[in-house]
């Protein structure tokens, strides 16, 4: 083989083994398989943007969380929100939309759509490039939103600060829409309800601090819940 042709053949492995994907593009195809679900579905991660957005607003106005969280892209944390159940593509409807009480073995299926979603994000990627903290996001979000403070959590049973801020800041937002949004498995709670069971989840469920964050904007929570 020629030198030439040594070099067009590394040329071309390099080019095969260095895509770049952008952001919006990872964001779009997620979005895109996300839309097959049901409305329900891409109704709640909407709303959750918009807890998260005043969350993260709120935690800005604090030295202990502003530096970091301009590390890792506060924006782009809302952004993650729209995306952060695209597992849930892969559970059955018979299970997710069962009308009364899971078992343990359908429980554990639902789980699984952490890492359904895990595996779809890294599918997306595949010999493609990108490094960038909003794609970190992704993975901290749909891979640790169910993480418990206490590390009583799934997938990997993660404690405190082990568990990523945003993911953190996520797991406030879903639990209180899934608390007073209408299921076919249970009620819709009162907003008062919601922002009880979360205030009682402090130190357990939930990051103490985030939580004294929210109670002091919980109103605002309601007024999202409410539009």
């Amino acid at each position: 083989m020629s030198y030439n042709a040594v070099l067009e053949a590394d040329r071309a492995v390099t080019q095969k083994t260095e895509i770049l994907i952008s952001d919006v593009e990872v964001f779009g195809m997620l979005r895109h398989i996300l839309s097959f679900r049901d409305n329900e579905i891409v109704r709640h991660t909407k709303r959750t943007k918009k807890y998260v957005k005043i969350l993260v607003q709120k935690m800005l106005n604090m030295e202990e969380y502003k530096a970091y969280l301009r590390h890792i892209n506060y924006e782009s944390i809302a952004e993650v929100m729209t995306i952060h159940d695209i597992g849930k593509i892969g559970i059955c409807d018979d299970i997710l939309f069962k009308p009364g009480r899971l078992t343990r073995t359908e429980f554990d299926e639902v789980k699984k759509h952490v890492m359904v979603g895990l595996s779809i994000l890294d599918s997306i990627l595949a010999g493609r490039i990108n490094n960038s903290a909003v794609i970190q996001n992704c993975y901290d979000i749909i891979g640790c939103h169910h993480e418990w403070w206490d590390g009583t959590g799934y997938p990997n049973g993660l404690k405190g600060t082990e568990i990523p801020l945003s993911a953190r800041i996520a797991a406030i937002a879903d639990v209180y829409d899934a608390l007073i949004s209408e299921r076919s498995y249970k009620e819709a709670c009162s907003h008062e309800e919601a922002v009880q069971i979360i205030r009682y989840g402090s130190g357990s469920h939930f990051d103490p601090d985030i939580i004294n964050c929210f109670l002091d904007i919980e109103h605002h929570f309601r007024l999202i819940s409410n539009n």
